[in-house]
C-alpha cells in the first residue's frame, strides 16, 4: 500500500524525472564524444599532410575539436533557453548555432567514413606459393632425375632406355607445372573477388557509420533542447508554488485588497480591464496613509474612516478566471492565482470537484 501512494502521489517535474535528465545528460556527452573522434579523424588526416607532423597534426586536431564542441553545446543550450523563456530566436544566436552544428555534422559524416577506411584490416589474400609448393618441389625432384638420365651414356650417346625415361619424366614436369599454373590462377581469382567484397563492404559500413554519426548529432540537440526544457519547466512549478503560498498568506495588516467590489470613479462604475497600460484597482486603506494615486480626486462618500484610491497597476498583471483577483503570472498560460480558485472554477462548471489526495473527480455531496 505504501508503495502504491508513493508511486501515485504527485510530484514535482524536476523530482519526478530526475533520473531521465541524469540519463540524457550523460547521453549528450557520448554524443559530444562521438562527434568529436570521428570529426578529429578527417581533420588529423588533412593536418598530417599539409603540415607533415604527426604530433603537431594531434594538437592542433585535438585544441580545434573541444573548442568547436564547446562552443556548439553552450550556443545550443543558450538558444534553447532563450527560446523557452521569452519565446523568441536570436538571429545572430541563430546562425551561430546552426553555423557549428553544420560544421560538426560535416566534419563528423566525411570523418567516419575515413575512419572505416583507415581503420579496417585489408582482406586476407591467398597466397598461390603455398598451394603450389608440393608440385614444385616434385618438379624439382624430376629435373634431378631427368640430369640423372642424361648421364647415362653408351660411347658417349645417351643410351636408349635412359631417352625413354628422360622423355616420361619430362612429361611428368609438364603436368606439375600446368597444375601449378592452374592453381596459381584460381588463387588470384579468388584474392580479386576477396578484394571486391571487401571494398563493397567497407563502403557499406563507411556509410552506415556515418548516418549513425549524423543521428547522434540530431540526438544530441534534442539532448540540449530537453536539459533546457527540464530547467525551464521546474523553475516554472517552483515560481507558481510560491505565487500560490504568497496568495494563500494573509494581506499585511491595515491594507486590504478588495477583489469583489466593482471599481468605482466619481460615483460610477469602471469596468476592469487588465490588458491596458493604466489599470483601475480598489483598495480600502487606512486614512492616516498618503499614497500617490494617479487620479488627485478621491470617492468622500466611503465608510468609515477609509478612502477610495485609483493607483497605476503593472501592466503585466492579468485577472483570474475565477476570482478576478490581479496576479502576475509566471507562464502565458496561467490563468487562475491560486489553486483554490482552479478547483472552485472546475467544480462550477463540471459539478464535481477535484481531490488532488485522490487524483479523481468525486460527485458534490447534496446541500
Amino acid at each position: 500500500m505504501n508503495r502504491l501512494q508513493k508511486k501515485f502521489t504527485p510530484k514535482p517535474y524536476w523530482k519526478n524525472y530526475a533520473l531521465l535528465r541524469g540519463v540524457v545528460l550523460v547521453s549528450s556527452y557520448l554524443f559530444n564524444l562521438l562527434s568529436a573522434a570521428t570529426a578529429a579523424v578527417l581533420l588529423f588526416f588533412f593536418l598530417r599532410a599539409l603540415v607533415g607532423s604527426d604530433m603537431l597534426a594531434g594538437v592542433i586536431t585535438a585544441a580545434s575539436l573541444v573548442a568547436l564542441e564547446l562552443v556548439k553545446r553552450e550556443t545550443g543550450t543558450r538558444f534553447f533557453s532563450d527560446f523557452l523563456q521569452f519565446r523568441k530566436m536570436s538571429p545572430g544566436l541563430a546562425g551561430i548555432v546552426f553555423l557549428m552544428m553544420g560544421l560538426s555534422t560535416t566534419a563528423s559524416y566525411f570523418g567516419a567514413k575515413r575512419a572505416v577506411k583507415e581503420f579496417t584490416p585489408p582482406p586476407i589474400a591467398v597466397r598461390g606459393d603455398s598451394l603450389t609448393a608440393p608440385l614444385m618441389a616434385q618438379v624439382l625432384a624430376v629435373d634431378e632425375q631427368i640430369k640423372a638420365a642424361s648421364q647415362i651414356k653408351k660411347k658417349g650417346v645417351v643410351t636408349a632406355s635412359a631417352q625413354r625415361t628422360i622423355e616420361r619424366l619430362s612429361r611428368q614436369k609438364e603436368t606439375a607445372l600446368n597444375e601449378v599454373a592452374r592453381i596459381q590462377q584460381r588463387a588470384d581469382g579468388q584474392n580479386d573477388s576477396a578484394t571486391l567484397e571487401h571494398t563493397a563492404a567497407t563502403k557499406v559500413n563507411a556509410t552506415g557509420f556515418a548516418a549513425i554519426t549524423l543521428t547522434s548529432e540530431l540526438l544530441l540537440l534534442l539532448c540540449l533542447f530537453y536539459l533546457q526544457y527540464y530547467d525551464y519547466r521546474s523553475f516554472v512549478e517552483v515560481c507558481e508554488k510560491d505565487n500560490e503560498t504568497a496568495q494563500d498568506a494573509p494581506h499585511a495588516p491595515g491594507v486590504h485588497l478588495d477583489t469583489h467590489t466593482p471599481a468605482t470613479m466619481n460615483g460610477k462604475a469602471v469596468a476592469s480591464n487588465f490588458r491596458t497600460d493604466i489599470e483601475q484597482v480598489r483598495y480600502t486603506i487606512p486614512a492616516s496613509e498618503n499614497i500617490r494615486a494617479r487620479n488627485s480626486a478621491m470617492d468622500n462618500s466611503a465608510i468609515g474612516n477609509t478612502h477610495t484610491h485609483y493607483v497605476e497597476v503593472d501592466s503585466s498583471l492579468k485577472p483570474c478566471a475565477w476570482c478576478n483577483t490581479p496576479f502576475k503570472p509566471k507562464t502565458t498560460w496561467q490563468k487562475f492565482c491560486k489553486t483554490e480558485c482552479k478547483f472552485a472554477e472546475n467544480e462550477s462548471r463540471h459539478g464535481t470537484r477535484f481531490d488532488p489526495g485522490k487524483a479523481k473527480f468525486k460527485k458534490k455531496s447534496p446541500g
